[in-house]
């Protein structure tokens, strides 16, 4: 589908050369109307198939997002969590702080 996109893409200056080297030089009002036509159509399709592109792109790093997130980490948290600080360092003033 890309490919087809970058194909497609590529082909818009040789229409723009066609309308101007043939359509102009001649004076053919109906061969530059349909290549503009063309033209259009080509630019309307890049667009539209850019737009579905990303939103599947979204959809699918939104789903992969909230899978990640959703996952129980819970049971995890105990195994990975380092310690901190050592607690036996700490003066007991700032563990127990008084209440004014």
């Amino acid at each position: 589908m890309m490919l087809l996109i970058t194909c497609m893409q590529a082909v818009l200056p040789f229409i723009t050369k066609a309308v101007i080297d043939v359509g102009i030089q001649t004076q053919d009002v109906s061969f530059i109307n349909i290549v503009l036509m063309a033209n259009l159509a080509l630019i309307v399709s890049i667009t539209l198939s850019a737009a579905v592109r990303d939103w599947i792109l979204q959809h699918m790093s939104s789903r992969i997002n909230i899978a990640l997130i959703s996952l129980n980490t819970v049971e995890f948290d105990f195994v990975f969590m380092e310690p901190v600080m050592d607690v036996e360092l700490v003066p007991a003033y700032i563990l127990f702080p008084k209440n004014p």
